[in-house]
């Protein structure tokens, strides 16, 4: 296969290694070769060793996804197909991120209030997490995020 795209270099995205606490842009290698496309995101690149991946799809347009948080499960977020707005908050500042090039996915640390507005029909959203499920690390109700982060500020 023939490397057709290195992985983004953003100025926003870091280097292996150094993700800070806000959610930031993960580099994917793209290759392609007569049997197709092939996206890849190696260990190295991940701050964190993933231990489950799932998928979102068959969504229509405007679903909401998400509208949660995590206790301690970290995340890279890549949009396979179609696209989707990821809204991020901590409780003072919110940032949107669009989820649609194949060559980048988003990194979620710990402790982020989430929402997901899927922006196409055919929209598929593959998640690495650096857990496995545990109902008890999520945070439903924004009333309870909030109370969360205050007592944890130095997240």
């Amino acid at each position: 296969m023939t490397l057709v795209r290195q992985p983004a270099v953003l100025s926003d995205t870091p280097s292996p290694g150094t993700y800070g606490r806000w959610p930031t842009l993960v580099p994917v290698s793209l290759y392609e070769d007569e049997r197709g496309n092939l996206g890849v995101v190696e260990g190295q690149s991940l701050p964190f060793a993933a231990k489950r991946l799932y998928f979102m799809f068959d969504m229509p347009k405007n679903t909401v996804r998400g509208e949660h948080a995590h206790k301690t499960l970290q995340q890279v977020m890549l949009c396979l197909s179609g696209s989707a707005e990821v809204m991020f908050w901590d409780g003072s500042r919110e940032e949107t991120f669009e989820l649609s090039s194949r060559d980048v996915g988003i990194y979620v640390p710990a402790g982020f209030w989430r929402r997901i507005l899927i922006k196409e029909e055919g929209t598929v959203i593959a998640v690495l997490a650096s857990e496995l499920f545990d109902k008890g690390d999520y945070i439903y109700k924004k009333e309870d995020y909030l109370r969360y982060i205050s007592g944890n500020s130095g997240r």
